[in-house]
């Protein structure tokens, strides 16, 4: 939580994006990450990133609205079924 609460603090001040109102490279790496953390933990433990951090929520809509994403975002049935087999290793140990 520590690590959102930081990246929420910096888009906050900052954003919607990295680059502000322009996408920037920086937005490459955490984006894809992010909407894999969002899917695979809300259907593997019923979490979601806390209403509260609306800075995240509006990066998310930002990235989520980009054309580029739309046209290469997996749907959230595929991130599940890619993270199922490294989350039912992590229940067997």
């Amino acid at each position: 939580m520590a690590e959102l609460a930081a990246l929420e603090a910096f888009l906050a001040g900052n954003g919607p994006l990295f680059g502000g109102d322009r996408l920037s490279a920086t937005d490459c790496l955490p984006a894809p990450r992010l909407y894999h953390a969002r899917v695979a933990l809300k259907h593997f433990q019923g979490f979601e990133f806390p209403a509260e951090m609306t800075a995240l929520a509006e990066y998310a809509a930002a990235i989520e609205a980009r054309p580029e994403w739309r046209a290469t975002v997996y749907p959230p049935e595929a991130i599940v079924r890619g993270w199922k087999p490294k989350y039912d290793a992590s229940r067997k140990k």
